[in-house]
């Protein structure tokens, strides 16, 4: 959908589009792919935040472990606490994207193994 594409582009900046840029291994459309699942999760929360510029908003454990990625893992739960900043379980959108990128078939091997 083109125009989800437009109005998400919108919602994260240019200067955090390319700080997400630099700490994964995604493109800018990948980016914005990914985004559209985690706002998936509760979208009126990942919306408002973001529009606002606070892209620090976490989603909780609960939420977080419904993503296709996770869900019929029998390792989401040491999932979630490694990559979540607090080890709560809970993820920021910054904490999503560094769990996909490890998991990604860019990611080097030596990084897959840390």
């Amino acid at each position: 959908n083109l125009s989800m594409g437009n109005t998400d582009s919108a919602i994260i900046s240019e200067k955090q589009l390319e700080i997400y840029q630099l700490e994964t291994f995604f493109t800018r459309k990948e980016i914005l792919h990914i985004y559209e699942t985690f706002e998936s999760l509760n979208p009126d929360k990942v919306r408002e935040a973001f529009m606002a510029g606070n892209y620090q908003v976490k989603m909780d454990y609960s939420e977080v472990i419904q993503l296709s990625e996770l869900k019929y893992s029998p390792f989401k739960d040491r999932i979630c606490r490694v990559f979540s900043e607090d080890q709560s379980g809970d993820m920021t959108f910054s904490d999503y994207l560094d769990m996909l990128s490890v998991m990604s078939m860019q990611a080097p091997k030596d990084l897959k193994a840390t």
